[in-house]
């Protein structure tokens, strides 16, 4: 009896030191990655966050990005869940046309964060090879409001943003 009182309290233990340092990293990188600016490159993969010197868009692959040292060390499109290229954060989002959820995935630039919800600009190729940007504000991965030129300047607002 003595002895399983014992284990069942190292057990809970562990897990409330678990649970501490979880907190403890997600406090640390969450200030840190959903601050405006970047603290410098990097990548989010489902392995971890991995920082570079530099990130830059490759051909072959999706992100080529150098360490301190100099190496090179390369991600597919399908490994990123988000990355920050000089001071710029993309998350990978579920595309939205007209309100209505796409099978599409796409790296969308974050413009602003409040209160749960980001504002994201997502810039894509129109078929005459002009460049368009679509604007979303999202709860996690849910679209909750598509922006459009009637409510641009109140979204606009109350993320303080100066996007124009």
């Amino acid at each position: 009896m003595f002895f399983k009182e014992i284990n069942h309290k190292i057990y809970l233990g562990g897990i409330i030191m678990k649970k501490l340092f979880l907190l403890l990293v997600f406090a640390v990188f969450g200030t840190a990655l959903f601050a405006d600016n970047c603290p410098g490159d990097f990548v989010i993969t489902n392995d971890g966050v991995f920082y570079f010197k530099n990130v830059r868009h490759g051909i072959s692959n999706f992100l080529v990005c150098k360490k301190d040292n100099g190496e090179k060390v390369t991600f597919t499109k399908f490994e990123v869940q988000a990355y920050c290229k000089d001071g710029q954060r993309f998350e990978k989002m579920p595309v939205y046309k007209n309100n209505k959820l796409t099978d599409d995935y796409a790296f969308m630039r974050v413009l602003s964060y409040k209160n749960g919800l980001k504002l994201y600009e997502y810039t894509y190729n129109q078929n005459s090879g002009s460049e368009e940007s679509d604007y979303y504000v999202f709860k996690d991965d849910k679209l909750v409001v598509e922006v459009h030129r009637s409510n641009f300047e109140s979204i606009k607002n109350f993320f303080k943003c100066d996007k124009k």
